[in-house]
């Protein structure tokens, strides 16, 4: 019977999870020839619970790496869970180890149940003769936390019976496929960059140009930040700008008549230190005249004194002379 299995038919092919090693060797030998007849799906941890009409719900694993963090968290049975944020896409390493014979193919699609919370899950196809535990990514797309726990119903594998077995050459093998077998993942992103916020003081305008460019809502964001903008300027035009300016007139004006004082302080001090140089000038200036009015009438003197000798020597040289 080929294409779609039902929920009968994925038992009846599935492997005996406590033969897990056994049937593990044979798909790294590619000797699918040693696999019990009539079986070639391996799901261990098997849980008939899981089990759909026409699906199996695979469960989250231990380990998810979260894209735009960068960054690998574990994940344990009766641990917290983990908040995925808004917009952040997680690698979730499925619980489950899938293996499919070259008869059988897969594919992972979402349940409607966390696709209606507005998680996305990126549907992949399963190559005949994977073996390994699935990293299946999935957005939350939606503006709230979304929390997985370790062993939450995520996502759902459909398996499908091909008509003819995959030739030998297509065999998946760990040169052509690195994670083939995993039973855990050591993820390191080739094309995308972990997000690191960026510092408020090297934001730019062009910087908000990419971002509304990306897409909403960051043409709202833009649009509230000129909004605001504008009314800030409104009210500092309407409500601060009169008052400011009145402030800043009494200022300057205070700021003016502090200095006038101050130069009028300094001229004053001046005014009084020429005052007391021209009164010292002037007591030596009044020293001066008595000293020469003292000269003077000393040089009268003895200018009347000399004449008086002169005076003096010719009255008595005169008398001397009538007298011989």
């Amino acid at each position: 019977m080929n294409g779609l299995l039902s929920a009968s038919r994925i038992k009846d092919l599935s492997l005996d999870p406590e033969q897990k090693d056994a049937w593990i060797k044979a798909f790294e030998c590619h000797e699918f020839d040693r696999l019990p007849e009539g079986k070639g799906l391996g799901i261990t941890p098997f849980f008939s619970s899981n089990l759909g009409a026409v699906s199996y719900d695979l469960t989250v694993g231990d380990q998810v790496y979260l894209l735009r963090r960068g960054e690998k968290l574990p994940l344990s049975a009766g641990g917290e869970s983990l908040k995925i944020d808004p917009g952040e896409t997680a690698l979730v390493l499925t619980r489950e180890f899938i293996a499919l014979g070259p008869q059988l193919a897969g594919i992972t699609m979402s349940r409607a149940r966390v696709m209606n919370e507005g998680i996305a899950l990126s549907s992949a196809k399963i190559d005949p003769t994977w073996y390994g535990c699935l990293v299946i990514p999935i957005t939350n797309n939606s503006r709230r936390h979304f929390k997985l726990r370790h062993g939450d119903r995520f996502c759902t594998l459909l398996v499908f019976q091909l008509e003819n077995p995959v030739e030998q050459d297509k065999y998946l093998t760990k040169e052509k496929t690195p994670h083939l077998g995993q039973s855990t993942f050591d993820y390191e992103p080739t094309h995308t960059i972990p997000w690191e916020p960026m510092r408020p003081d090297t934001v730019r305008e062009e910087d908000m140009d990419k971002a509304v460019a990306f897409g909403p809502p960051f043409d709202v964001i833009r649009g509230m930040f000129e909004l605001n903008h504008r009314r800030i300027v409104k009210y500092m035009e309407e409500q601060w700008g009169p008052n400011a300016m009145r402030l800043i007139k009494h200022s300057a004006w205070e700021e003016e008549f502090q200095q006038i004082k101050e130069y009028r302080q300094t001229e004053v001090s001046l005014l009084e230190k020429q005052i007391q140089i021209l009164e010292q000038q002037g007591e030596a200036a009044r020293s001066d005249r008595k000293n020469q009015s003292r000269l003077v009438f000393v040089m009268i003197l003895a200018v009347f004194g000399w004449i008086a000798l002169v005076v003096k020597l010719l009255i008595g040289s005169g008398v001397g002379s009538s007298g011989g």
